[in-house]
């Protein structure tokens, strides 16, 4: 326990350190990154099989079966005639018109339904609020919001396994801060998320998404994490690799972005402490194609491992 102790000292010690000379204001570097549209019913993404949704002039698009499939929308095409019916709400559009009926009101579109890799795409604001459904559009996140956004907890959505076959994961001294709890007690249980498995609540936090983005000037890679954290501490993360050591990283503070309960931190993928606490001669050389699992140092049931989908 002494020894755990001082590992968490030290570990406090160095994101101290890490953040001397990052101000406590607006984002001072603008990273680089490129997003993935997300459309989210009840606050769980949509997968499409073969088109994606796309922002088309600032309106996103969906491909026209998106509606009778998610939305609860009978649909009848003729031609380039679209009409959509749900409960007491008629929807009529066609191709490639600037103006759509709901009701029999006739309205302007900020986009006309046009044919795109053989599908048909709608605009899908105007379609789910013709049919009487919320739509939010989340521009820091990429996501549009139909419907609830009641985001469910960890475990509603992942079951908690063993950590015992993860732990050979968990090496050098940074690896033994890393399967530590809050009460500097070992993790019993891992949990493990996919890509899917976001937008998901840890502790009272919402986490949206994570990413990979990369450095304006230095071309380093970053990891993207966006979040409803409103602390002043950033949230260290861990990466992981089979038969390497731990490597805890600290947030880069002066890229924080803020934004209506939205916060997005970015976490080096190179870090010089690697070469002063791990003696790591080669640590320029690392990259995210080589990590297998992120870890948030977030105050959880169990850890909290993502399988790296940003290779």
């Amino acid at each position: 326990m002494k020894n755990a102790k001082k590992l968490m000292m030290g570990l406090a010690l160095v994101m101290g350190l890490s953040a001397l000379g990052q101000p406590a204001t607006a984002a001072t570097v603008k990273m680089n990154y490129k997003l993935s549209l997300e459309v989210l019913i009840d606050a769980r993404k949509v997968t499409f099989p073969d088109q994606k949704p796309i922002n088309k002039n600032g309106s996103v698009m969906v491909p026209v079966r998106f509606v009778s499939d998610n939305l609860g929308g009978k649909l009848s095409l003729q031609g380039k005639d679209i009409t959509i019916v749900k409960g007491d709400r008629t929807v009529k559009l066609t191709i490639g018109a600037s103006t759509a009926t709901v009701n029999g009101k006739q309205l302007k579109l900020g986009q006309p339904a046009s044919a795109v890799n053989g599908r048909t795409m709608v605009p899908l604001r105007f379609i789910s609020e013709g049919l009487g459904v919320k739509v939010e559009w989340d521009s820091l996140n990429q996501f549009v919001w139909i419907g609830r956004k009641d985001v469910p907890k960890i475990g509603d959505v992942v079951k908690a396994q063993d950590i015992k076959p993860f732990l050979k994961y968990f090496k050098g001294k940074q690896g033994e801060l890393a399967i530590l709890d809050t009460y500097l007690d070992p993790y019993e249980k891992v949990t493990i998320l996919k890509e899917r498995d976001f937008p998901i609540i840890i502790n009272e936090i919402t986490f949206y998404r994570m990413d990979k983005a990369i450095h304006p000037t230095k071309g380093e890679e970053f990891v993207r994490i966006s979040t409803s954290r409103n602390g002043l501490m950033g949230m260290p993360i861990y990466l992981l690799q089979l038969k390497e050591v731990t490597k805890i990283r600290s947030e880069y503070r002066v890229a924080r972005e803020d934004n209506k309960g939205v916060r997005v931190e970015y976490s080096g993928i190179i870090s010089n402490l690697d070469y002063h606490l791990q003696g790591i001669k080669n640590y320029e050389d690392l990259r995210l194609k080589e990590i297998e699992y992120v870890g948030f140092q977030e105050d959880s049931e169990t850890a909290v491992l993502v399988e790296n989908y940003l290779k």
